[in-house]
């Protein structure tokens, strides 16, 4: 199928589709509202089903700025690329992601999808399915740590030199906004508010 298959139609329902619209970035507010609401009554309510619901949601809202990071990878966030970048790498923090590392990592994932050149592909691994299965595993007891590895030094040494750069400056930010926090917020808040949900995001 080439462009020329595609009816008119369907190319204007197409070009429909990838207008974009800031407003649909308001769910970052919804999102960071439902993490504070949440981390309030983790941290206030000492029971265990509470805290672990609250745990659930607030894993589930780190996920979900991270998706949002992703469309900011994609540049469809904002018009303004230093905005879009800007906005994209806020929603990576608290993932401890650098949105130019995801950058660098997702974009073959699209060109070379489920293939062999598809670095998010865990069958790329190993052919051993005892490998895979364990790799699978990894991911889904430790998606988080396996997440920060996979996605900043990994993808930064595929990266040009310029994004290499931009990789360590993000995470010098990270470092730094982190070690802010921990100054700060006492370790128990922190354990209930982003470390425990960060672990099953």
């Amino acid at each position: 199928m080439t462009l020329r298959d595609i009816s008119v139609e369907k190319k204007r329902h197409i070009r429909e589709l990838h207008r974009l619209n800031p407003w649909w970035n308001l769910k970052i507010l919804a999102f960071l509202g439902i993490w504070a609401g949440c981390g309030l009554v983790a941290v206030s309510v000492p029971m265990l089903p509470v805290r672990l619901a609250c745990y659930f949601v607030i894993g589930a809202t780190l996920q979900g700025l991270a998706i949002l990071m992703h469309e900011g990878v994609h540049r469809i966030m904002f018009r303004d690329r230093t905005l879009n970048r800007g906005v994209a790498f806020l929603c990576g923090l608290p993932a401890l992601l650098s949105v130019t590392a995801y950058r660098v990592g997702h974009l073959p994932h699209h060109r070379y999808e489920r293939g062999a050149g598809d670095p998010d592909e865990v069958e790329n691994l190993s052919r051993d399915p005892r490998v895979v299965a364990g790799l699978l595993l990894l991911v889904l007891l430790a998606g988080e740590l396996f997440g920060v590895w996979r996605v900043g030094p990994s993808n930064a040494m595929r990266g040009r030199p310029e994004e290499r750069r931009d990789i360590i400056v993000e995470y010098v930010l990270i470092v730094m906004t982190f070690a802010v926090a921990f100054a700060l917020v006492p370790p128990g808040i922190l354990l209930h508010v982003w470390f425990i949900p960060a672990l099953v995001a």
